[in-house]
């Protein structure tokens, strides 16, 4: 007998057996990011004592981070992690089920957003590989398709003078500024502006964790040509830029040399960047110093609740 199935918040005891799922399941993809998760479960061990208090109290203070686990008889069988601060974006979904994967991950999937519906969210979103099966899945599911992604690395130590040569104009922006921002893209219905702006951790708090987020906006004359949100954290070698913001495509470079100086300052080795498949013209100019493609993505979006956008 398989056992009652069911899906639900992380406990401590199950963190090791969940662990060990995602090292399996995403070996390629963390070692190409420089990733180990041995160096962030001791933290996550943390987070989850005291009967999750530490991690409640994130969840309090804007850091709305979670791992959900679908269990078989009481045994985890598959995860997915939760991260996002206005829309949260469900990532590392991974089932152990030989012969059953797709149900469970149809199960998996449910449980997340019946839990995500009652804590008040009205949407959700992930990244899948582009031609993956998952993404089939996905739109059965009831996700939207709101474009595709390709991913970038760029090496920063030896970078080209080129890619550096550019004057930038950019500033980061006030949480205020980006609350205000959000407003206006929800009231325009601009998801692809939304989600540009979307902290992963919401709160500055979590940089006592270790982990950090800006973003980095460019203006002329008091008109926004375009921002971009950037985020890093302390166990890992590498930086990402996540994808852009744009009125006016010249609007990138700027940006990208903000950040490009910023993460060489950090000691960072690479920066992995995201850009929309229409902003395609970026290209070119992204490859001269170096950067090469890593890979296509869909992004996704699942309404859990009344019209949002």
């Amino acid at each position: 007998m398989e056992g009652v199935m069911e899906v639900g918040r992380i406990r401590k005891g199950e963190l090791p057996s969940v662990v060990e799922i995602w090292k399996e399941s995403f070996r390629e993809e963390l070692a190409q990011r420089g990733a180990d998760l041995g160096n962030i479960t001791p933290l996550f061990r943390a987070l989850l004592s005291l009967r999750r208090l530490p991690l409640w109290v994130l969840h309090r203070l804007g850091v709305p981070v979670e791992v959900w686990v679908l269990r078989m008889g009481g045994r985890p069988v598959g995860a997915v992690g939760q991260i996002g601060c206005r829309v949260p974006y469900i990532i590392g979904l991974v089932v152990k089920r030989e012969g059953q994967e797709l149900r469970l991950v149809r199960l998996l999937e449910q449980g997340v957003a019946t839990g995500l519906r009652a804590a008040g969210f009205p949407l959700m979103r992930a990244l899948v590989p582009a031609e993956h099966l998952i993404a089939k899945l996905a739109i059965k599911l009831g996700w939207e398709a709101i474009g595709s992604i390709t991913q970038f690395v760029l090496p920063l130590q030896g970078l080209s003078s080129d890619a550096r040569s550019r004057p930038p104009s950019v500033r980061s922006m006030s949480f205020r500024g980006e609350r205000l921002l959000a407003c206006g893209f929800t009231r325009r219905r601009d998801i692809k502006g939304l989600l540009a702006l979307d902290r992963n951790y919401g709160s500055p708090v979590v940089g006592i964790l270790g982990f950090w987020e800006r973003v980095f906006g460019v203006e002329e004359k008091g008109e926004l040509l375009g921002l971009v949100r950037v985020s890093w954290n302390a166990y890992q070698p590498v930086a990402f830029m996540h994808v852009p913001y744009l009125r006016e495509a010249e609007a990138y470079w700027p940006l990208l040399t903000h950040a490009t100086r910023f993460f060489r300052g950090l000691g960072k080795a690479e920066l992995h960047l995201d850009l929309w498949e229409e902003e395609g013209g970026l290209r070119e100019g992204l490859r001269k110093p170096g950067a090469r493609e890593a890979g296509r993505w869909i992004y996704l979006v699942k309404r859990l609740g009344p019209p949002f956008l």
